[in-house]
């Protein structure tokens, strides 16, 4: 299905501050009898940015790259959850996923929070603890594969933190 009108943002250019609107011919045209300025509007940067993006995205595979990515991320980690005993799931789409921890007891959750992302910023791994994480292009799968043995050590941290009643947030 085809949107009327659909808004992009800085994803469009890699990063870079940039807003789309873009939308079926006869909205656009209602839009020449408006007014249109930014903060940015007379910056080239941006709109070299995205079109580079877009022709990446044209010529390489990179949209499905990001879901197979994010796809093995979000089942290996669910799967390395379960195995260790830690109340943990992943939420999100593929290429936006983001780890939440499912115990009923709130202080439980806010533990194995903490404790998780604690063990894996200190095996070199930077997953947000409080964001959706976002896949990229130069993700690999040796790179999923490092994220996960480092999860999976971190997850035995967790399990045995929380055996020992330990109260991160105390």
């Amino acid at each position: 299905m085809t949107p009327d009108l659909a808004t992009f943002s800085k994803a469009i250019s890699n990063g870079y501050a940039i807003s789309v609107l873009a939308g079926r011919r006869e909205y656009m045209q209602a839009l020449s009898k408006t007014y249109v300025s930014s903060t940015f509007f007379t910056n080239s940067i941006e709109m070299a940015a995205a079109v580079a993006t877009i022709n990446k995205l044209r010529r390489e595979q990179v949209i499905p790259h990001l879901w197979r990515i994010g796809q093995d991320l979000t089942s290996g980690l669910d799967r390395l959850a379960q195995e260790a005993g830690v109340e943990a799931q992943t939420i999100g789409l593929p290429p936006m996923p983001f780890l939440v921890f499912t115990y009923a007891e709130p202080e439980i959750k806010e533990t194995a929070k903490y404790v998780f992302f604690r063990e894996t910023t200190r095996r070199g791994i930077l997953l947000h603890p409080n964001h959706h994480w976002f896949t990229s292009a130069a993700h690999t799968a040796q790179d999923v594969e490092h994220v996960l043995e480092v999860s999976q050590e971190a997850f035995q941290v967790v399990k045995q933190e929380l055996a020992r009643g330990y109260r991160a947030l105390r």
